[in-house]
């Protein structure tokens, strides 16, 4: 694959997560039974703000997206449920074929191979969580 089919691959990745994460976040306030006016009013923003957000015109902070869990009374992946299932996929297909380490790395062996299996389980897990 060259560059320009890569790049391609990767933006068309990164649209479809937006359009996922604007449809989690719609969901979710539609869920909790909040209007945009009463979100934007309790995170502190414009309706607008929100409006974007929920069609994917803006990106959502790291702070919007912890208030916006206190308020849906969410965790993140909860209220990322589409979104964590694509990267879920992905993580998963990455820590397939992971390469090897570096052997300068070897005192960090078995470091290395306790974050990768802790990842592994809890991918199974955040599917099982994410799925209901």
């Amino acid at each position: 694959m060259n560059y320009g089919e890569h790049y391609k691959r990767e933006t068309l990745t990164e649209r479809n997560m937006k359009k996922e994460l604007s449809v989690d976040l719609s969901i979710s306030r539609k869920d909790s039974g909040l209007s945009q006016q009463d979100a934007a009013h309790l995170l502190g923003v414009s309706k607008t703000r929100i409006s974007r957000l929920q069609n994917g015109k803006a990106k959502l902070s790291a702070a919007e997206l912890t208030a916006l869990c206190l308020i849906y009374g969410r965790s993140a992946e909860q209220l990322l449920r589409l979104t964590t299932r694509t990267i879920r996929q992905q993580l998963h297909k990455r820590l397939s074929n992971m390469p090897s380490e570096p052997a300068k790395w070897e005192r960090l062996h078995t470091k290395r191979l306790d974050t990768l299996n802790s990842l592994y389980h809890r991918l199974g897990i955040l599917k099982k969580e994410v799925d209901e």
